[in-house]
């Protein structure tokens, strides 16, 4: 049995349905049914968001089948107001969104920078044109040499 085939009996022991499950994690619809049926192994980004939402699975359990599937329970700590794993779902939702925002700032960072290096590259070529437009060269003398002639001849 692999990780992902005791998330499922873990899901069904606790009465959840795997559909909800996988829209609250972020994962896509079908997941955990197509992991299970290749008998896949899951990616420590998943196993992360698993034991994070599911604090009671037994770590050990769930990777390796060893144990019991919950954590025994632990002694009365004071501890702040729990969340559930619905809110930590999405506070995973919102990182992996934060985490496209930055790769997209990234990406247009990179954009930036060759646009402005095409603009100086620009700059530099138009000064050279702007400073040929200054000097007359040979394309321009027999111009003025065909103006002088029709001038002195009329």
């Amino acid at each position: 049995m692999v990780a992902v085939e005791r998330f499922i009996e873990y899901l069904t022991f606790k009465g959840l349905k795997p559909t909800h499950i996988e829209k609250t994690l972020g994962f896509s619809n079908g997941y955990l049914g197509k992991m299970r049926n290749n008998k896949a192994s899951i990616g420590s980004d998943v196993l992360e968001k698993i034991l994070y939402s599911f604090p009671d699975i037994n770590s050990e359990w769930l990777l390796t089948g060893r144990g019991d599937m919950l954590k025994p329970e632990a002694p009365a700590v004071p501890t702040v107001e729990p969340s559930t794993p619905v809110q930590d779902a999405h506070i995973y939702n919102v990182y992996g969104l934060l985490e496209k925002k930055d790769a997209i700032i990234r990406e247009k960072d990179a954009e930036i920078k060759e646009l402005h290096t095409e603009i100086n590259r620009l700059n530099r070529e138009n000064g050279i044109l702007h400073g040929q437009l200054k000097k007359p060269t040979d394309v321009h003398i027999p111009k003025l040499f065909s103006s002088v002639q029709e001038y002195v001849i009329s």
